[in-house]
């Protein structure tokens, strides 16, 4: 999935335990990747696309058919900001194995990508399709807390969850007592302005879920302007103003997929997105304004700010 993967054990040092959740970890990720890679032409994911179309349907496995609805519904939900279906328009920008752009894709050809998630097609039987000739989807943005979900709840059925977090490239869920004072945990926001420092640390309760989505990992410079891999899947545009923004919430899958929603809704428009909705996350922004050093929190989020790093002050939203 082009990123790093780790588990902790916290339990008592007993080599055959840690080995076997490493173990366990490893061959959920692996199945995931099998079934998810976008890079993988024998991938389902690749055969769903390689259908869009033809009216034929894909009859989808577990895992693929679960990331495919929650992504959806996403979308759907957040009126098409966050969008499974923008991997083209990033290959425009020069995104996922492209050649860099030197100028800024064309309008009418951003324009031309199909790309209106009402155009998948999941029916009750967990056949996918995709409804129109050159649409491709892309998971990147809600798979790997999906992986990370499948991963924990293995450990948890192996009984081997008793102070356990898995992490695949920032996406985290814990379980158990953590390290942290009173046995908790805690996880760093990082300050996306200074590699290696930390803007905040948040709490987190047994078995929930952090994922953070940012614009200072992946970008391109285009006409001397950096340009985020993340697209606004509304215009298919870089998402700007914002830096860096972070969710907790009961499971990975929901804090991955938030966290790219809210970073392109920005504090305001995602915060009375996750009221209209109803969804219970924590959330927290930072804006793309290094001078400002200002962190953005909703209530729920407010509650659980551990701390802020010195220089860093904390607005709440209302």
């Amino acid at each position: 999935m082009g990123t790093e993967a780790a588990v902790i054990c916290l339990q008592p040092a007993r080599a055959a335990a840690v080995d076997a959740a490493r173990e366990t970890v490893q061959r959920t990720f692996e199945r995931f990747e099998a079934a998810l890679s976008a890079w993988d032409g024998a991938s389902e994911l690749s055969r769903i696309n390689g259908l869009a179309g033809t009216g034929r349907k894909f009859k989808a496995g577990g895992e693929i058919l679960r990331v495919c609805r929650a992504a959806k519904e996403l979308a759907v939900l957040s009126g098409g900001a966050f969008n499974p279906l923008v991997g083209p328009a990033m290959k425009l920008y020069g995104f996922n194995g492209a050649d860099g752009m030197q100028t800024f894709p064309d309008r009418k050809a951003l324009d031309a990508i199909p790309a209106d998630p009402a155009d998948i097609e999941i029916s009750a039987g967990g056949e996918i399709s995709l409804a129109k000739a050159g649409m491709k989807l892309d998971l990147g943005g809600i798979a790997k807390g999906a992986a990370v979900d499948a991963a924990f709840e293995a450990l948890v059925r192996a009984g081997l969850d008793g102070g356990a977090m898995v992490d695949l490239g920032g996406n985290l869920r814990a379980g158990g007592a953590g390290p942290a004072e009173g046995g908790g945990w805690e996880v760093a926001v990082r300050d996306p302005f200074s590699k290696g420092a930390s803007a905040a640390r948040i709490r987190l309760e047994p078995g929930e879920a952090v994922a953070t989505s940012g614009n200072y990992e992946r970008f391109r410079t285009i006409g001397g302007k950096r340009v985020s891999h993340i697209l606004d899947g509304r215009t298919r545009l870089p998402s700007s103003g914002v830096a860096g923004c972070t969710v907790v919430a009961g499971d990975a899958m929901t804090a991955d997929g938030l966290s790219t929603t809210l970073f392109i809704l920005g504090p305001e428009d995602g915060a009375r997105f996750l009221k209209d909705s109803g969804i219970s996350a924590s959330a927290l922004w930072i804006p793309d304004s290094p001078e400002s050093r200002e962190i953005i929190v909703n209530g729920a989020m407010a509650r659980r700010l551990a701390e802020s790093a010195e220089g860093w002050r904390v607005r709440r939203l209302p």
